[in-house]
């Protein structure tokens, strides 16, 4: 287990509200138990998707992304896989998505505020769903993110929970997690809810920008999440991957999270 990544974690809960202060304290072994990784004192299949610092053949702990040139499969710009925990992964999905969008900025005062074209909010609930609430009991299938021209799609194995579809999970519904374990984890640390307020959240992140909310599909063993992308216009106030080699896509992110937090 990564014990700083642990630790890490237990800071943004308390830092959140959402774990007492005591835990900052708690031994590796005392949090894993209170997370619910261990049973009868050995590592779960959670703790591995979560906190393993080699995940070994636990294969579908993989994010596939790829930038693909114009708005089909035929030519890649870029292409990349990793193999980690959920934290690992999502860090890297995030990075991805500075390194091929379009980052806007503008004066607001005396200060220069940064957009991605598709909200950084949307993006971040979109990738942290997909990691989450996908299905993990087959080796072969992982998460993808996949950047077109035109669009980007985030895939995850899996299909929507009972009751819900492609065409009502923009309604409100209740919190269906696939995973409870990691989900629990993810809502400790503040990355997740448990309210079913994913989807508005990002739609609502999508109004507030002027974008297009996105479309979900079920294309049988994936569900699909698929942003449109605005038609690239270029300008003195746009950063994009002509003008701007300066920073790579995990300095971009890192960037962006410092300045969040």
């Amino acid at each position: 287990m990564d014990d700083n990544l642990i630790t890490g974690v237990v800071r943004s809960g308390v830092k959140g509200g959402r774990l007492s202060s005591s835990a900052l304290s708690e031994t590796t072994e005392n949090i894993l138990s209170k997370f619910q990784l261990l049973n009868e004192g050995k590592l779960n299949n959670a703790a591995v998707a979560l906190f393993a610092k080699e995940t070994g053949w636990y294969t579908q702990l993989e994010l596939r992304m790829a930038r693909f040139k114009g708005n089909g499969k035929n030519e890649f710009g870029d292409n990349q896989s990793l193999k980690g925990n959920f934290f690992k992964l999502f860090d890297a999905g995030m990075a991805f998505f500075f390194k091929h969008l379009n980052l806007s900025g503008k004066i607001t005062g005396t200060r220069r505020e940064e957009e991605l074209e598709i909200p950084y909010v949307a993006l971040r609930e979109a990738l942290t769903n997909a990691l989450c609430h996908r299905t993990y009991d087959e080796l072969g299938p992982s998460v993808g993110i996949a950047i077109y021209d035109d669009r980007v799609e985030i895939e995850n194995p899996g299909s929507f929970p009972p009751h819900i579809t492609a065409e009502t999970i923009k309604q409100p519904h209740d919190s269906h997690p696939r995973n409870p374990l990691i989900a629990n984890v993810l809502y400790l640390s503040t990355y997740l809810e448990k309210w079913g307020s994913g989807v508005s959240r990002i739609i609502e992140a999508c109004k507030q920008q002027g974008v297009s909310e996105p479309t979900y599909e079920d294309r049988g063993s994936f569900i699909h999440i698929v942003f449109k992308r605005k038609p690239l216009t270029l300008s003195d106030d746009t950063w994009n991957n002509a003008q701007e080699n300066e920073y790579s896509g995990q300095e971009r992110w890192t960037r962006k999270v410092d300045k969040k937090s």
